[in-house]
């Protein structure tokens, strides 16, 4: 369970300052408190964030800006995203939200499909007409298309 909350840190990281942008982490001494002021802010400690922190700034998604004052102590601290970055971050937020519309989509599809189904028992029994019976097969496949291309095969990936 622990490596499921660690496992996309840097993913975290990326969205915190993509909502927060711009942040200045005001008066601080090192690099080891600056790490330990932003996994307090996203709620991880300083060893959860100094690999993906700087994987970030290694890819070029962030960068760090240190204090200009010339023994870099007690000198205010920022971290900003590229124009990378901020790229990655917006392709993670629509990703996000395009997978709950697809899963919305599957549990609407799923009600009509039930929904159709009882309708197809209750005219078999007052109408019992063939016809019928195949139409709704049609719509059955059509489920299990939509369930394939939207629940399994991401799954599989």
């Amino acid at each position: 369970m622990k490596e499921k909350k660690h496992k996309y840190v840097w993913k975290r990281l990326l969205k915190y300052l993509y909502n927060n942008p711009n942040m200045v982490y005001g008066f601080i001494k090192d690099i080891d408190e600056f790490e330990r002021k932003i996994a307090e802010e996203i709620g991880l400690t300083q060893f959860d964030v100094f690999s993906p922190l700087h994987f970030l700034e290694k890819q070029e998604m962030i960068k760090i800006i240190e204090p200009t004052n010339k023994d870099k102590r007690y000198g205010e601290w920022s971290i900003e995203l590229t124009q990378k970055g901020f790229d990655v971050a917006l392709h993670n937020e629509k990703e996000k939200l395009s997978a709950i519309f697809n899963t919305v989509i599957i549990y609407l599809t799923s009600v009509i499909f039930l929904t159709s189904m009882f309708t197809l028992i209750n005219e078999l029994e007052i109408m019992g007409k063939i016809e019928l019976f195949w139409s709704y097969i049609a719509v059955t496949v059509f489920f299990a298309i939509l369930c394939y291309l939207y629940i399994f095969r991401p799954l599989s990936k």
